[in-house]
């Protein structure tokens, strides 16, 4: 509802959430670029909101005591979306990233031109028009970047192969 801008979450409605999860949920949801808790939870939750931990708890804050730490975030609605309308196209583009963490993004990019020859030229420009440097790992790709190659795949209507 939120990446639609339905239901609570329409344009004129000013909705922020804070949510309780699992302590390393919460860092991941967090993630910064080039943080090793980077993923696609990162990429998805920071292309609709800014996301911020408010504090962490303890498990002995609990009865009965839990086996692992919480913590608090805050999630306060992007104005203007970086991914505008429905993420499936995001969702897309960091699972296929993700999928292979530890290759690089150049490995991971001739991998997907070779399964989709039709992308090729759209992720040269990619690339370019972001400045990539391919032998970062997908980890160290910015929010940004990963919706703007989502952008242009959505408008080319091109599918990438989930391998």
């Amino acid at each position: 509802m939120m990446a639609l801008r339905q239901g609570i979450f329409q344009p004129q409605n000013n909705v922020s959430m804070t949510l309780m999860f699992q302590r390393e949920v919460a860092e991941s949801i967090t993630a910064p670029p080039k943080h090793p808790q980077r993923g696609r939870l990162s990429v998805m939750a920071q292309a609709q909101c800014n996301v911020k931990m408010a504090y962490k708890i303890s498990a002995a804050s609990f009865v009965p005591k839990p086996r692992v730490n919480a913590a608090v975030v805050h999630f306060e609605r992007k104005a203007e979306p970086l991914m505008p309308g429905s993420l499936d196209k995001l969702e897309d583009v960091v699972r296929f990233y993700f999928n292979k963490r530890r290759k690089t993004m150049g490995n991971n990019t001739n991998r997907m031109a070779k399964s989709a020859p039709e992308v090729k030229g759209i992720l040269a420009k990619w690339s370019t028009d972001c400045n990539l440097d391919m032998t970062m790992r997908a980890q160290d790709v910015s929010t940004e970047q990963f919706c703007a190659l989502a952008r242009v795949l959505d408008q080319e209507q091109i599918k990438i192969p989930l391998t």
